[in-house]
């Protein structure tokens, strides 16, 4: 038919059949159109569109190329390219022609907007931040501009005076933002999670915290909701029904958290609590999320949207809503801003207190926390008497792994950090440079950050402050999970980063008892592996006292095989009597449950040195 060659009429079509979610049609129709008229920017633009909805990111650019090729002042294709860039990882390639756009239309709020989400993706923060002050100021009804602006933090610090300067902005920002009129909607969708890297930095972040939260209830609508069941709610009578918990995360999946939580969702006695597990709309569906919903009594997803959310929640009724970690997503920061259980309390998944004022209590330990560690919550800080977790050992890999499969140097002590770059405080690197020069015959591995700009800012820290470390490093790509379990097996040993150590790692490393040295440091998230050992009763265990002793002390394990191999075996057989598969753990948690629901009914809290009944 005549209307069949109609360019127009199969762009329609294409928009049409791509409304009614048939894809594939719509696409085959935009081409037609293209190959019909092919000087139509707008045909190309279509077909980019309808691509990246069916995930052909590759081709989608090629297309939006063509339309550029064919309309090159038109920003709007620009704004199209850059992202589809910064979605296949580009980055690079992204910002360089964004800041093209900047410059071709400098009064275009969006060309800002666009750098600066591309620049936040490069980790370029002042770079993001002076775009979306450009922005705002284009804008001034946009008020999620000036939040990107002055909330905004690096992951890789250059200096401690950097990290200095960062938060000193951050906290000039607060301010700044608290003078807004309550206007911002969706700050979950927009924002990220706001305060995730100040738990790095080594400082006392509850003043911070604290100022955040009093900011966010004043300029944002709607953070104070209250579930209405809780004004007539009393302490279940354990005759009548069982105390209902509710876990709830965007990583309750294969992830950390779902690995440190899953021993305390299998092992809660069934007969007094009835357990609830909560995803929130961005956690990722695998094997491991399914193994967990198995083990619940309930589970649920969440909407997108607070609103909602919040109904749903509350209308669960529950006794305890426990966050095993928060301020590492935004769904569950600002979801936290909520009264929806009578008791609410967080764990140490991000181990840094939340500032919030619906959060009743921190679950820590004993031997994790130094001491007045109660100043730097604003929580109820409990502290359980052993490690706050059931940790199941994993399976080892049946293949034996060799220093050749991950093509490392044959020869020479392996040192290995295998954990997320950010982590890697500037003061670290002084460490890690003495010990490389302690030990000249030695590597120090690392794996590689998720976006390569991560790797590249570290490097070009070292090059400036410490260049040694720049020869005596070697960057393996992210692993598998049982690769990087063979990986624990084959490293020598074990360098746990100074004021923000590993955790989950920890555990994992104890499966073969690599030894890991380590420095306790100011607040608990620094003090884990040293808690560990002590836990498992190591006498002679890698832990200095002295940060100056850090180096020494990885050298003289690395130089002894014999004292290694001997602190290898001790460890492996530590770690399954006292350190894997705590029971007591769990029953402590449920005596923490029970004893702050009791006193929720009775109108209190439980004191501040409160110990399980019988202790």
């Amino acid at each position: 038919m005549v209307e069949d060659l109609d360019a127009p009429r199969l762009a329609n079509r294409a928009v049409a059949k791509a409304r009614a979610n048939e894809l594939g049609p719509a696409i085959r129709h935009a081409m037609a159109a293209c190959v019909i008229d092919p000087g139509r920017a707008s045909f190309f633009a279509l077909l980019a569109t309808l691509k990246s909805l069916d995930e052909d990111l590759h081709g989608a650019i090629n297309d939006i190329k063509k339309a550029i090729a064919i309309e090159p002042t038109d920003i709007k294709q620009l704004l199209t390219l850059g992202e589809l860039l910064r979605r296949t990882g580009r980055i690079r390639d992204a910002a360089t022609l964004l800041s093209g756009a900047v410059a071709q239309a400098p009064d275009d709020w969006r060309v800002w907007v666009n750098y600066g989400i591309v620049s936040e993706f490069g980790w370029r923060n002042l770079d993001a931040a002076l775009a979306f002050r450009r922005a705002f100021c284009l804008r001034p009804d946009r008020v999620e501009f000036a939040f990107r602006d002055l909330l905004s933090l690096p992951a890789i610090s250059r200096s401690p005076e950097d990290i200095a300067f960062w938060r000193r902005r951050y906290e000039k920002g607060i301010e700044r933002l608290r003078r807004f009129p309550p206007a911002l909607e969706n700050p979950a969708e927009i924002l990220g999670a706001p305060a995730f890297y100040l738990a790095y930095h080594n400082e006392d972040d509850r003043a911070l915290m604290e100022a955040l939260r009093r900011m966010m209830r004043a300029t944002v609508p709607n953070l104070a909701y209250t579930a209405k069941y809780i004004d007539s709610w009393k302490a279940p009578n354990p005759r009548e029904r069982r105390i209902r918990v509710g876990f709830i995360s965007e990583y309750l999946s294969n992830h950390t958290i779902g690995k440190l939580y899953q021993g305390f969702l299998l092992h809660i006695d069934r007969r007094r609590f009835e357990v609830f597990l909560i995803h929130t709309p961005g956690t990722r569906d695998d094997d491991f999320r399914s193994y967990l919903d198995g083990i619940v009594d309930r589970t649920l997803t969440l909407p997108v949207g607070r609103e909602e959310q919040c109904r749903i929640l509350a209308g669960l009724e529950l006794d305890v809503l426990f966050y095993p970690d928060i301020g590492m997503t935004a769904s569950t920061y600002f979801l936290a801003y909520a009264r929806l259980a009578p008791v609410q309390t967080v764990a140490w998944g991000h181990p840094d207190t939340t500032g919030l004022d619906t959060i009743d209590y921190f679950i820590s330990s004993a031997v994790l926390e130094p001491e007045n560690a109660d100043q730097f919550y604003t929580e109820r800080l409990v502290k359980l008497a052993g490690l706050p977790c059931f940790y199941e050992p994993p399976t080892v890999p049946d293949t034996i792994a060799s220093r050749e499969i991950f093509d490392l140097p044959k020869t020479g002590t392996l040192y290995a950090c295998p954990q997320s770059l950010f982590k890697l405080h500037p003061e670290f690197d002084a460490v890690l440079a003495e010990i490389a020069e302690r030990d000249p015959d030695g590597h120090i591995v690392f794996l590689a950050a998720g976006h390569v700009v991560q790797t590249d800012q570290l490097l070009q820290r070292w090059e400036a402050n410490h260049p040694i470390l720049l020869k005596r490093t070697t960057f393996l790509p992210r692993q598998s999970f049982p690769r990087f379990l063979q990986l624990m097996g084959v490293v020598d040993v074990l360098l746990d980063p100074i004021h923000f150590g590993s955790g989950n790692t920890m555990y994992e490393a104890m499966v073969h008892g690599t030894p890991t040295v380590t420095w306790p440091g100011r607040f608990m998230r620094g003090r884990i592996v040293a808690a560990a050992y002590a836990r498992m009763d190591i006498s002679d265990a890698p832990v200095v006292d002295e940060i100056s002793d850090y180096a020494a002390m990885a050298v003289s394990l690395g130089q002894s095989a014999e004292r290694r191999e001997d602190l290898r075996h001790r460890s492996r057989i530590a770690a399954r009597e006292k350190l894997f598969s705590d029971l007591s753990a769990v029953r402590e948690f449920e005596a923490f449950l029970e004893e702050a629901v009791e006193a929720r009914g009775a109108g209190r809290m439980l004191p501040a040195d409160w110990r399980r009944r019988g202790r």
